[in-house]
């Protein structure tokens, strides 16, 4: 996965201001994210993302190469911080380890690098994968997402033939790996959280492993298979699963 650096930093020295039609950064951000003048992406921008410093924080990460509309990136945001937005506390960086300091600002960077992560890894590898489940898998895994992802695209065959569907469809491992991608994320996850259990990194564990009984019986009752949907009818926000 590759992660991109933008210093939040400087925005604390005008975070407080909203974004004005006069910032010479929305014509660069309106031509890179699509066929929009400035003007609209100002008023997307105030539709989507109200708070002051949040639109600085967007306009920032969005001019040096964040490829997120405001729609997308507000959906994020809400997804890290709840429903209160950023304030300049936010840029207080606290020493976590010895020697090492970090922010709620580093943190969000972070999240968002992960997520813009897995979308890339989906577009490269041919899989299908939401935003929503993207958010997911950063909120569940931080880090170890892309080790995750490597699980599920190595043992795709393995976890759709002997332990989902018990058949052979003949389908794509990129269009069986989008399925098992958005039943860790609307299944099996939920099921870990629900039953207190760690959700699996190793996917394989989930289906194996003693410990994780009572998730699988909470995410698939008995006899339950994971049917793929015709084909060419799969999307990216749509279920999966035979029993949905």
């Amino acid at each position: 996965m590759q992660s991109q650096t933008t210093d939040l930093t400087v925005l604390q020295r005008y975070g407080a201001l909203a974004i004005s039609a006069s910032d010479p950064r929305l014509l660069a951000v309106a031509h890179r994210l699509g066929p929009r003048n400035p003007a609209m992406l100002l008023t997307q921008i105030q539709k989507h993302i109200p708070a002051p410093l949040e639109q600085q924080i967007f306009v920032a990460l969005a001019s040096n190469g964040y490829d997120l509309r405001p729609e997308k990136f507000a959906e994020i945001l809400t997804a890290h911080r709840g429903p209160s937005p950023l304030t300049m506390s936010a840029f207080e960086r606290k020493e976590i380890s010895p020697g090492v300091f970090f922010s709620s600002i580093d943190a969000f960077q972070d999240f968002v690098n992960t997520i813009i992560s897995v979308i890339e890894d989906a577009k490269f590898s041919s899989f299908s994968c939401s935003l929503r489940s993207a958010i997911v898998l950063a909120q569940t895994y931080g880090e170890k997402t892309e080790t995750v992802l490597s699980s599920i695209m190595e043992n795709a065959e393995d976890i759709y033939y002997e332990t989902l569907s018990k058949k052979k469809f003949g389908e794509s491992q990129t269009k069986i790996v989008s399925v098992i991608v958005n039943f860790l994320t609307r299944k099996i996850i939920p099921a870990c959280q629900e039953t207190g259990i760690l959700p699996p990194v190793d996917i394989m564990s989930f289906f194996e492993d003693a410990s994780y009984a009572q998730a699988r019986a909470a995410c698939m009752h008995e006899g339950q298979q994971l049917n793929l949907v015709p084909a060419g009818s799969i999307t990216p926000e749509g279920s999966y699963y035979g029993d949905e």
